[in-house]
């Protein structure tokens, strides 16, 4: 039988959950909703049409008073998509915050993940004077097909605005996410889309291999599971965009993630 002070028993759980994290913690801040639930997302996300965003945000806060860290070294703002709040719920998170654990004054990096339909100037500015110190941009491909194949509701001309507006509001650092062995991707493809995202010079880029999600059933998917190039062919599709980033200048600083030199 477990006693009281077994750290798996119920009452030691609530405990740990009504505890502050040690200081110098990193902080996670979880936004879960969305615009679209994208076909191919195994993570935790709602669509955040009829959602009680407004409550959302006064959660984390109210989870945030009980165990956010004090001084916490970094702070990241996933989900979901936290860009999608509204300027007046951005401004009310990142005050309320601070007021909590000081990371202002304390975190090395303050990332926050965004897609592109829901950053423009004023968002990217307001952003990075809130003290977003990096962006992670969501543009996953450059081909109109594949972005409506995975329910994307951004378009190619997004991602790009999105990334200017993140520069022009000088933004410290820019991470992109892509993703490889789509639909219907070829070497050339792969070629040009590595082409591309160069030319752009983002400080990161994450690479990810496409993996079909259990959970969506077959009719509810666009495209067919023979469609997606598996084995030989996607290491090879991830060879060519590994092989072009490095001559680009960029080193790999872990499994499918690289960076410029600083």
């Amino acid at each position: 039988m477990r006693t009281p002070s077994d750290p798996f028993s119920l009452p030691s759980r609530l405990s740990a959950l009504r505890s502050r994290a040690p200081a110098g913690t990193p902080l996670y801040v979880h936004f879960p909703y969305c615009a679209a639930k994208c076909h191919y997302c195994d993570f935790f996300s709602l669509p955040a049409a009829g959602a009680d965003v407004e409550g959302a945000v006064e959660t984390l806060l109210a989870e945030a008073e009980l165990r956010a860290p004090s001084a916490p070294r970094t702070v990241f703002f996933g989900g979901g998509t936290p860009s999608l709040l509204a300027p007046r719920q951005l401004v009310r998170l990142f005050e309320r915050l601070e007021v909590l654990t000081g990371f202002r004054s304390s975190a090395i990096e303050v990332t926050l993940e965004a897609n592109p339909e829901s950053l423009d100037h004023e968002k990217a500015r307001l952003l990075r004077e809130l003290g977003v110190t990096r962006l992670s941009l969501g543009f996953q491909s450059l081909r109109p097909r594949v972005l409506e194949l995975f329910g994307r509701v951004h378009d190619v001309e997004q991602s790009f605005r999105a990334y200017e507006a993140a520069r022009a509001a000088g933004i410290a650092n820019i991470n992109i996410d892509l993703i490889y062995g789509l639909p219907g991707q070829t070497p050339a493809s792969m070629r040009a889309l590595t082409a591309a995202i160069t030319d752009l010079a983002p400080d990161r880029l994450a690479v990810y291999s496409f993996a079909r999600v259990p959970w969506i059933k077959p009719q509810q998917r666009k495209f067919r599971d023979d469609q997606i190039p598996a084995g030989a062919e996607k290491r090879e599709l991830y060879e060519i965009a590994r092989d072009g980033l490095l001559a680009a200048g960029y080193v790999e600083i872990g499994m499918d993630h690289f960076a410029r030199p600083e």
